[in-house]
């Protein structure tokens, strides 16, 4: 079993599931970093930005690496519009 059948299996594979566990995993070591005093808390809406910014980050590396199965629910979900398209006309 290869290291994406297993991080599948342990997702569920929901594409969203694996986005939010990311984000908490690397929002609770950035946390633990400025806890320790590594790095300097984030204030006011740079807080919120940095937020977005690493949501952004971490959400373009699941679709990079889970390419494949997104592409395969695009040509799904493509195929049943053209279905139901057809079969309305």
């Amino acid at each position: 079993m290869s290291i994406k059948e297993t991080y599948r299996k342990f997702t569920g594979g929901s594409i969203i599931t694996e986005i939010a566990l990311i984000f908490t995993v690397v929002t609770l070591v950035n946390s633990m970093i400025m806890v320790v005093g590594w790095d300097e808390p984030k204030l006011g809406t740079h807080a919120y930005l940095h937020l977005l910014g690493r949501l952004g980050i971490v959400s373009l590396i699941v679709v990079v690496w889970e390419y494949d199965i997104i592409l395969s629910y695009l040509r799904l979900t493509l195929s049943k519009q053209s279905v139901t398209s057809a079969w309305r006309s």
